[in-house]
């Protein structure tokens, strides 16, 4: 549909590592449990009992030149396959972390902090992958589901910038083996490749310095 652009494999193994590399190295800069990471002070997730998550300005992330620069490549991949894709210049990034099997309900990224004007929304996959769903209008069913894999981008922009998604669930033991150790170093005490990391990217330079 246009608007919608899943960009399968986009970001090979090395990147990858790379990504969750910088996550990293922001958790362990700011505190793993101080409001930095993905763990509150009491050692829990601190976005739900199942998601983590961390928003901040690409500028203040370690290595944030490679997330802007990936971003960057991913949106003008999308752009070329889909005249409808608008540009896009990212400067914020939320990581959010997935535990077990429970994804994210129906919704629509509407807010401040979601994106301006039909710029649109980039989600990467690392880690686990998992099962979207889209749709238009609240009382329909589905009209897309869609399966990603760790690498895998998906932007919606344009006519598409507003619709409704979500994650039906996580798919686990489907993260590739190669992103074991830089895993373990996301300050969750998990010892092996668990769970999924999602890498979401808006513009909204209006709101650099209000993280």
């Amino acid at each position: 549909e246009p608007g919608c652009v899943v960009l399968r494999g986009a970001v090979a193994m090395a990147e990858q590592r790379r990504l969750v590399g910088a996550v990293c190295r922001r958790v362990n800069a700011k505190g793993r449990g101080q409001g930095g990471g993905f763990l509150g002070s009491d050692g829990q997730l601190n976005s739900t009992p199942r998601r983590g998550r961390i928003y901040s300005a690409l500028r203040d992330m370690p290595g944030g030149f490679v997330l802007d620069d990936i971003c960057r490549q991913l949106v003008e991949r999308a752009r070329a396959l889909d005249q409808a894709m608008p540009a896009m210049v990212a400067s914020h990034v939320i990581a959010v972390y997935y535990s077990g099997e429970e994804g994210m309900g129906w919704h629509r990224d509407v807010y401040e902090n979601d994106g301006e004007g039909d710029a649109p929304v980039v989600i990467l996959t690392l880690g686990d992958g998992c099962e979207f769903g889209f749709k238009h209008h609240q009382n329909e069913p589905a009209r897309y589901r869609v399966h990603c894999h760790s690498g895998d981008a998906l932007l919606f922009g344009g006519p598409c910038r507003h619709i409704m998604h979500k994650v039906y669930r996580i798919l686990p033991g489907t993260a590739p083996q190669q992103l074991l150790r830089p895993w373990s170093h996301l300050g969750l005490g998990v010892k092996a490749v668990e769970g999924r990391l999602s890498l979401t990217f808006r513009q909204t330079p209006a709101l650099l310095g209000q993280e």
